[in-house]
């Protein structure tokens, strides 16, 4: 379907999208070492990188490119943490500065993960998706991974 993002004074669309993909409007396209983007709005690690779900909707959204929810080859290793945001305060502690996610990493399988990106870059073979990893210090383990 095509979808109307961003319209101009005149009420012009500025960019339509088509599939996630600009049909209209200015390019975007940037390319940061040797990769192009359709354009330089990535979303970074974190809950909006979590699973096929949510990193397909980024993509239909029109985002350039996501980095994934840090993964690991044991995810049984994770201990998830409820809540998963801590307030930032000022130095008095009146003030609400900011939130800090405190949850680092997947709880979920490097071989569902995995199954899941491929999945995606069958989809979107124009978007970027970067695989944020992480393991134990064995130089096997990051063999394996990478």
């Amino acid at each position: 379907p095509l979808r109307v993002v961003a319209r101009g004074l005149e009420g012009r669309p500025w960019v339509e999208l088509k599939d996630g993909v600009p049909t209209s409007g200015p390019d975007l396209s940037v390319t940061v070492n040797g990769l192009k983007f359709p354009n330089p709005f990535v979303i970074g690690s974190g809950p909006p990188g979590t699973n096929y779900t949510v990193m397909k909707k980024a993509f239909d959204e029109g985002w350039g490119g996501v980095i994934a929810k840090t993964v690991s080859l044991n995810a049984d290793l994770v201990k998830n943490v409820t809540p998963r945001y801590a307030k930032m305060k000022s130095e008095d502690g009146a003030e609400v500065m900011g939130w800090q996610n405190i949850e680092l990493i997947s709880d979920r399988s490097f071989e569902v993960m995995l199954a899941e990106f491929k999945q995606l870059k069958e989809e979107y073979p124009d978007r970027i998706l970067i695989a944020s990893i992480m393991d134990e210090y064995k130089k096997e383990n990051w063999v394996e991974v990478v």
